[in-house]
Order: C-alpha cells, then sequence, then structure tokens
C-alpha cells in the first residue's frame, strides 16, 4: 500500500509517504496560517523525493483535529481533492493521537496538549507503552486550570511516576494552571513542583505533530479497514468555531 500522510492542524504543516510500512520520505514546514500555499508543495515533494506519482497512491491520510480551524479545513478540502481524483479511500487520524505516537514505548503517561486559544487547551490523556497510543480519556477543550487535578486523578488511577507532555500548549499548562484560581506558581518554584505534579516536557522534536507518526498510525488503521468516507468527513473541531458561537449569541 503506497499511503500519503497530510498534516496542517497546527502551524506546522507536513507530508510524509509511505509504501507498505517504510517511510519513503517526509517533509515539514513552519507555515503559519499559509497552509493553503504551503501543503501542496510539500505532499510534491515528498511524492517526488519517493520517486511516486499521485496516481499510484492507494490511500490518503490526513489529521483531523483538533486544532486550527483553518488549518484543519485545508488539510481536509486537500485530502478530499486528492481521493476524488484518484478514486481512493481516505483515513482520518487524531492530531492528539498522533503527537502521542511521539512517545511509542513510553512506560509514563502521556498527555499531548495543543494551544486552543480562547484561553482553552486541546488535550487527552494515552497510554504508549503498547506502542500505538491507547486512549485513556476523550479529547476536550479545556481552560488549562482544569488540566492539573485532571492529570493527578488519571495518573493515580494508571499508577505511572510522570506525565509526558508534548505539544505547545506545554506553556499555557505551566503558566496558567497552576496554582489558586490559575495563578502562576510562586517566583523561583517550579509548576509541577507546585502541585507535585511529575511533569516532563519532552525534547523538542518530540512536541510537534510528525507526518511520519501521522503515516504509521494511518497504515494501522487501513490494515483494520477502518476509514472515513471522503464525501462527508469533516474535521473534529471539539468546539464551536467563532462564527457559530456568534451566531448562536445572536450576534451574527
Amino acid at each position: 500500500m503506497l499511503l500519503l500522510a497530510i498534516d496542517s492542524a497546527t502551524p506546522i504543516a507536513g507530508a510524509a509517504l509511505q509504501q507498505d510500512g517504510v517511510l519513503l520520505g517526509a517533509a515539514t514546514m513552519d507555515s503559519g496560517q499559509r497552509h493553503s500555499a504551503q501543503l501542496m508543495p510539500l505532499v510534491d515533494g515528498v511524492l517526488s523525493e519517493g520517486g511516486r506519482h499521485g496516481s499510484q497512491l492507494d490511500a490518503v491520510a490526513v489529521s483531523v483535529g483538533p486544532g486550527s480551524f483553518t488549518g484543519l479545513r485545508v488539510g481536509m478540502a486537500t485530502a478530499k481533492g486528492l481521493c476524488m481524483a484518484f478514486g481512493i479511500p481516505l483515513i482520518g487520524v487524531s492530531t492528539l493521537q498522533m503527537l502521542a505516537h511521539n512517545l511509542s514505548g513510553s512506560p509514563e503517561l502521556v498527555c499531548p496538549v495543543i494551544y486552543a486559544r480562547k484561553q482553552e487547551i486541546y488535550a487527552a490523556f494515552y497510554d504508549c507503552s503498547g506502542g500505538m497510543p491507547r486512549p485513556l480519556s476523550a479529547e476536550m477543550a479545556i481552560p488549562p486550570a482544569e488540566w492539573p487535578p485532571l492529570a493527578q486523578k488519571i495518573l493515580a488511577a494508571h499508577r505511572c511516576d510522570s506525565i509526558i507532555m508534548p505539544g505547545d500548549g506545554y506553556e499555557s499548562v505551566m503558566e496558567q494552571g497552576f496554582g489558586p484560581e490559575g495563578d502562576a506558581p510562586a517566583p523561583g518554584r517550579g509548576a509541577a513542583d507546585y502541585m507535585a505534579l511529575p511533569v516532563v516536557r519532552p525534547a523538542a522534536e518530540l512536541c510537534r505533530p510528525r507526518p511520519a507518526a501521522l503515516a504509521e498510525l494511518a497504515y494501522n488503521k487501513a490494515l483494520a479497514g477502518d476509514y472515513l468516507d471522503y464525501r462527508v468527513a469533516r474535521p473534529v473541531y471539539l468546539r464551536l468555531s467563532e462564527a457559530e458561537y456568534q451566531l448562536g449569541k445572536g450576534e451574527v
């Protein structure tokens, strides 16, 4: 199976090409809000690097969210277009699960966290000890102040020594999630010490979404026949868009 994986859920856009579980090429770019201009050149680049053409693809995988609303729409539209053009199936993978897969094999609790704006984070807890991330919680959009007590509860339930937190929402949790009523920890004192929560931030390269991880997760889904209908597939936003929120308030 020749599988193309594309991700634009965060400011880091990426693409990877995989043949029967073997990575042929991958590329990422910090494109900010320019996913619509940068994503297809990344796709063309990994196809060229792997010596393949789009017409040879057997499936396309895309990160379905949560993440940037605009980025998710660009990624989904690109993936759908490729599926429609070549008559191939679509595979959807959680952005949080993709980040968790960076810590594959870890015996510790893994909680990827993505900055969600509006004083919220996207988060979920995973057991990655068996290789593929196994969800221990639902995916959620929550204020950072709600994260520490939830983390304490899940950490105790699964008897892990620490929580590894990949993703760009780490600072939001550290700055707003600890201390009385969300106050930052006392000067000179680490946030993890303040709450006695053993929080670990992994190396920088493990905090970023990796299209190779997306491809590996998608390949396992393909083996299980877990596909999406690209005609009706939609991103997973976890919350209302700004327009929907304003509409609900009667402001638009």
